[in-house]
């Protein structure tokens, strides 16, 4: 009888074959995403759900569940697909998809948004407005050329043009930018702290030039200056590879001490100010709800805040594991470190074309027009033709 029992154990729990798993979990996922994606609309869309206290920590948790479909169990679908890890080198064709489906939507995007910023005075002059318009327009700069370039190569399986001088301006297109996008993210988290609880300190003229307008421009010149000297100015031997994006990485990241002083300055001490800063506000905001409710830029400075933790929210997702696998890669060399960065860097890649969209979310003036358009459309009646006889 003991045998028996335990043969009948054996056979009634056998493992759950791969393609049982591969076919549960992407008939789960699809529809799972496509609710997701629901919720999220209406809870931007619907002020009473997206302000009240209840659903603070729902929200959350959500989005991290929203997280784990999109990300984690997608590798595990690949996994039981494939039968070997999805952690491998991400075909260019894949990335040719992706990035060229991404592409277009996030120019129309960013052309509406120009379009709505030159038209509405209010948001034009609005001073927390200044540093994020300079943001938008150099991830614009990212996703027409240096994401363009990108498509091209991943396509044709070359630079779009082979020639030494364009691999200089490739990169001087892309290394800077993303750099100033990433150090003017982390200024606005921390402006934002001043527009908010300390706008006293920008009145008048000089205090507006030195506390707001000049940062920014500071910042700027900062970064052109370091990587106009680590491109061309640093000595080190320069190679150039067609079949690579930027033509292969620049010679002075061979070097410690100066690749050392870009990846902690330029974006590890950036991105931990961006979560400091961002989600210090986000607290900050919500435990003075009831102190700034009586004023009248309650409404303006909650848009704020909520506008701030959505585009950090962005820059976190996409820089943050970045800098922790190119941390492992200082520390520990291996295969791994090396595969992990290709996915961390198409990831990084990503952000400029998603930004837009996150953008839009947090602008109600946009929607508010869209509303009044899809009303008057709805409305509109085709005046009767005049009765003949």
């Amino acid at each position: 009888m003991g045998d028996n029992s335990s043969t009948e154990d054996n056979t009634d729990y056998q493992q759950i074959p791969n393609s049982t798993k591969f076919v549960i979990m992407l008939s789960l996922q699809v529809p799972s995403l496509l609710c997701y994606m629901l919720i999220f609309v209406f809870f931007f869309i619907n002020k009473t759900i997206r302000t009240a206290p209840q659903n603070y920590a729902l929200f959350i948790v959500l989005f991290l569940d929203f997280t784990i479909v999109g990300v984690d169990i997608s590798w595990m679908i690949s996994l039981y697909h494939t039968g070997s890890s999805p952690y491998q080198q991400i075909p260019k064709s894949t990335k040719f998809v992706i990035m060229l489906s991404l592409q277009v939507p996030s120019l129309l995007c960013y052309i509406l948004i120009f379009v709505f910023f030159f038209i509405n005075k209010t948001i034009r002059t609005a001073p927390q407005n200044y540093a994020l318009f300079i943001v938008l327009f150099l991830d614009f700069t990212i996703v027409g050329v240096d994401i363009s370039w990108m498509i091209s190569l991943y396509h044709t399986g070359s630079s779009p043009f082979k020639s030494f001088i364009f691999c200089e301006i490739w990169r001087f297109v892309d290394f800077p930018v993303w750099a100033i996008c990433q150090i003017l993210v982390s200024w606005i988290s921390f402006e934002r702290h001043i527009l908010i609880f300390h706008n006293r300190l920008l009145v008048g003229k000089w205090r507006m030039i030195c506390l707001h307008y000049a940062p920014p421009i500071i910042l700027i010149v900062y970064v052109i200056g370091f990587y106009i000297y680590a491109l061309y100015i640093y000595p080190c031997e320069k190679s150039y590879t067609f079949e690579n994006v930027q033509c292969s990485y620049p010679c002075y990241l061979n070097y410690a001490s100066i690749a050392l002083w870009e990846f902690i300055v330029n974006y590890m001490l950036t991105t931990i100010c961006i979560i400091i800063f961002s989600f210090g506000l986000f607290i900050r905001v919500l435990n003075s709800r009831r102190r700034l409710t009586q004023s009248r830029n309650w409404r303006k400075h909650s848009r704020m805040a909520f506008q701030t933790a959505f585009i950090s929210g962005l820059f976190i997702i996409s820089i943050f594991p970045f800098c922790i696998v190119n941390l492992f890669s200082l520390i520990s060399y291996s295969d791994w470190t090396t595969r992990a960065l290709e996915y961390c860097n198409f990831i990084c890649y990503l952000n400029p074309l998603l930004l837009p969209f996150v953008y839009l979310i947090s602008l109600p003036e946009v929607w508010t027009n869209i509303h009044k358009i899809i009303y008057r459309l709805k409305n509109r009646r085709i005046a009767p033709l005049p009765h003949i006889g």
